[in-house]
């Protein structure tokens, strides 16, 4: 999903850079894949790719 980069933050394949914002819970947890399409414009715009949920007792992630 994401590739290291030496010069700064993980990127996705087509160039946007990203970060995981991950949610734990008792019955589950989510991982949310968020990019934007440039770093050096204030305001730029955040978007969600795509989004995992692993359930309690279901193993491997779920795409929600």
């Amino acid at each position: 999903m994401f590739r290291s980069t030496a010069s700064g933050p993980p990127s996705f394949p087509d160039g946007r850079r990203g970060y995981v914002r991950v949610g734990l819970g008792r019955e589950n947890a989510r991982a949310d894949f968020r990019g934007v399409p440039a770093v050096t414009p204030p305001g730029a715009p955040v978007s969600t790719a795509p989004s995992f949920v692993t359930e309690v007792g279901s193993p491997g992630p779920t795409p929600v």
